[in-house]
């Protein structure tokens, strides 16, 4: 072969070589930035129906907080009917509002009123005489009984924690019983109540969280998008798969997360 031949081929071999590493470089530039532009939409669409389910759920917390802070002004109220006064508002507060399942308060002893030991197991309190209505939609209707283990950690956790933070908290969703006996996952949402910057109580509203579900099933952006909201905890609070609602993610995201479970919890 003639050099000039020979030197046309090797450009030729260059040139290809050249164009077809740029065009590697091009597509992998290119991948890297679609997959940064997937990842920016698939996060504001995860904020947006996030801030959805927070708008909801402060709905709820607004109440607690308005009845919260009515009971934070007890001393305005004679104190003989302190008690009579806040279970009425209470019941209430849960036959107006079908959404909610439950409704509760504990207060620290004699806090209310000072007259535990007058009251000891009467209606809405237990040995103690302490306040502790839990007022809940029973097969007759709104009912009241007193709450119990609201001093045990992990089951009184509705109390303890506010009384320990002194902040509002949302309990990690558990399942409660409905009027006919099926199973329900339910939230509370507890605010403390303060006298003079003293915690003195908490108010507590349970909330059955099947609107998160519902609003799971209708997020579908795209063909092959799936949605899930997680508690804090950990737990499945709504999903694509309704089957795995209030079991722990560790158990039933195997499936979808493989190897990187761990990085997902």
């Amino acid at each position: 072969m003639k050099i000039g031949k020979k030197l046309i081929s090797m450009i030729i071999i260059l040139n290809l070589t050249g164009t077809i590493a740029l065009a590697g470089t091009i597509l992998a530039l290119a991948q890297k930035q679609i997959r940064g532009l997937i990842n920016n939409e698939m996060t504001n669409l995860a904020k947006e129906n996030a801030l959805e389910i927070r708008t909801w759920l402060e709905l709820y917390l607004d109440t607690a907080r308005s009845i919260g802070q009515v009971m934070s002004n007890y001393e305005e109220i004679d104190r003989e009917e302190r008690r009579y006064f806040f279970n009425t508002m209470i019941r209430t507060m849960v036959e107006k509002n079908p959404d909610i399942f439950a409704a509760s308060s504990v207060w620290e002893p004699n806090a209310l009123d000072g007259l535990d030991a007058e009251f000891a197991n009467t209606a809405g309190t237990d040995h103690t005489g302490r306040f502790i209505p839990y007022w809940f939609r029973g097969p007759a209707g709104v009912t009241m009984e007193p709450l119990a283990d609201y001093d045990v950690p992990g089951v009184g956790d509705y109390h303890l924690i506010p009384k320990q933070t002194g902040n509002e908290t949302v309990i990690e969703p558990y399942y409660e019983y409905d009027i006919n006996g099926h199973k329900l996952l339910v939230t509370t949402l507890v605010m403390p109540i303060k006298n003079k910057g003293r915690f003195v109580g908490s108010m507590g509203i349970d909330i059955e969280i099947t609107a998160i579900q519902q609003q799971v099933e209708e997020i579908k952006p795209y063909e092959k998008t799936i949605a899930v909201v997680y508690s804090n905890g950990g737990l499945v609070s709504g999903h694509f798969d309704p089957s795995r609602v209030g079991k722990p993610m560790a158990e039933t995201e195997k499936d979808i997360a493989g190897p990187y479970l761990d990085d997902l919890r």
